[in-house]
């Protein structure tokens, strides 16, 4: 295998980490482990998987990585009422009729 064949996988894997079985879905999982979004039994499955998948857990390292400089470099807060406005206009369009079917009514 080339290294162009290497880095080419499952959403930005590289091929070797697709090989094993859940690391087609691992991106995924790893952004809703590092969200707090895991319950208990996924956490240790998806723990137990990077134990035995180095690309997977270089994945997980790199995301990791990448959420603590972009919370480094975004050190001022929104203001709560702007906070608050989009909340609220998120969860309006979330519960939106439409939403569905994708017809965000644009």
């Amino acid at each position: 295998m080339n290294g162009a064949e290497r880095t080419q996988g499952v959403r930005g894997m590289s091929s070797s980490a697709a090989a094993h079985p859940h690391c087609d879905d691992l991106a995924e999982r790893i952004e809703r482990f590092l969200d707090g979004d895991l319950d208990a039994a996924e956490t240790r499955e998806l723990d137990a998987h990077l134990d035995d998948c180095l690309p997977c857990s270089t994945e997980r390292e790199l995301r990791a990585r990448i959420r603590q400089l972009v919370r480094e470099g975004c050190g001022e807060r929104a203001p709560s009422d702007l906070v608050d406005r989009v909340r609220a206009r998120l969860a309006e369009v979330a519960t939106a009729p439409g939403r569905a079917t994708g017809d965000d009514g644009a």
